[in-house]
């Protein structure tokens, strides 16, 4: 009777220790997934409150406009010399329609590239509400064979 008590016990420990280090287990997944919600969410903050202007692609269209318009400028100059007449009007209006145009252009790209992020965000989110679901199940699928194993353990005696 005796061993069959003491085979019973390590048995109930065999499953506690399991069911402890599961659970270790379980949390430290718990908190990368924890980590990669918060990166996520200061990642989504980061893109959706920094000014599009700020962002190096629109920077460089401001550039290329900005030397287009100079070298238009000089040319305008130029031609204007050549001519004896001032057309400082017709080249301030064709410069002011430049940047407007691109600055729409910016806009509206500023508008995609959030859109975009949006996306992004609420697929990466879905895919660690899915990740999160799948760990609780395996949790609970976890803490349901440590008891099994004990109530069998138990039921051995």
């Amino acid at each position: 009777m005796f061993p069959l008590i003491a085979l019973a016990a390590i048995s109930v420990a065999s499953s506690i220790a399991g069911g402890i280090s599961a659970n270790k287990k379980q949390r430290k997944a718990d908190q990368i997934l924890s980590d990669r919600e918060r990166n996520l969410k200061e990642w989504y903050n980061s893109e959706m409150n920094m000014p599009y202007l700020d962002r190096a692609d629109s920077r460089a269209m401001l550039k290329r406009i900005r030397d287009y318009n100079e070298d238009e400028l000089k040319a305008m100059n130029t031609n204007a010399v050549k001519s004896g007449a001032t057309a400082k009007v017709a080249a301030a209006n064709k410069l002011n329609k430049n940047y407007s145009q691109t600055l729409a252009q910016i806009a509206g790209l500023g508008e995609q590239h959030k859109d975009q992020v949006r996306r992004d965000y609420q697929a990466r989110m879905d895919n660690l509400t899915g990740t999160r679901y799948q760990a609780q199940l395996g949790k609970a699928a976890g803490t349901q064979n440590m008891i099994s194993g004990i109530g069998s353990s138990l039921g051995q005696l």
